[in-house]
């Protein structure tokens, strides 16, 4: 049922919830204070109330707005390194965008960075004539993101440090079994071997990136970057 309050009623309720550690409100706009409010509800003998927070509101959506421009410019990034410095090798590329990958699985939240991964790399195997590989690469660059955190305060820390090694694995055993089943023509022996043969190839694409990536991540953590986001985000 719906109830019409003065203000000290209202004030009182209010107080007795937050005491609780209640903190969900509903409001009437009747009432002229500090807080906007619609109604109240109450529901066996308890009241629940939800209080709208615009400034709350307006915070979130500007952080998401900043995350959803980052990943952008993350995904062109990784297009850039990926299409632009490589080079060829006998099944196709090696090349210095997973470096932008790392780089984005530390600083954005882990949707923006697997979707800015998958879009920046598919892009260049998209464009770049190898469409073929697009499917693997879609999976594999969103699931490599994910082994990183943006949760520390830097980039460069012991656990992003140790997130390269499932991400090496990840692109080794990914492409290469991927290699294996749907492009060598059917699935044998044979087939496995020569995809497999192409896991030097991809340590050393790894390799590259995670270079770039540490030396990037520690110039950008002396600027002390991820603090300077955080507080645009908040």
């Amino acid at each position: 049922m719906r109830i019409q309050l003065n203000e000290s009623m209202f004030l009182h309720t209010f107080s007795a919830l937050c005491k609780k550690g209640m903190q969900e409100f509903l409001f009437f706009e009747d009432l002229h204070f500090s807080y906007r409010y619609d109604m109240i509800i109450f529901r066996k003998g308890v009241v629940k109330m939800t209080i709208t927070n615009r400034a709350e509101n307006r915070r979130t959506d500007r952080g998401r707005l900043i995350y959803l421009t980052l990943a952008g410019v993350f995904a062109a990034m990784i297009y850039l390194l990926t299409a632009f410095v490589k080079v060829p090798t006998g099944a196709g590329y090696t090349h210095a965008g997973d470096s932008a990958v790392f780089l984005a699985a530390c600083i954005l939240p882990a949707p923006y960075a697997a979707a800015a991964a998958a879009i920046g790399a598919g892009l260049a195997d998209g464009l770049g004539g190898f469409v073929v590989w697009l499917p693997a690469t879609l999976v594999i660059k969103a699931l490599a993101a994910l082994c990183f955190t943006s949760k520390k305060d830097t980039i460069i820390n012991k656990r992003n440090i140790l997130a390269l090694i499932p991400a090496l694995v990840l692109c080794a055993v990914g492409y290469s079994l991927y290699q294996g089943i749907f492009m060598s023509g059917g699935i044998s022996k044979t087939a496995f071997a020569a995809a497999f043969a192409q896991i030097p190839a991809y340590c050393i694409q790894t390799g590259i990136g995670a270079a770039i990536f540490i030396t990037a991540g520690t110039a950008l953590d002396r600027m002390k970057i991820k603090r300077s986001l955080a507080k645009k985000t908040l």
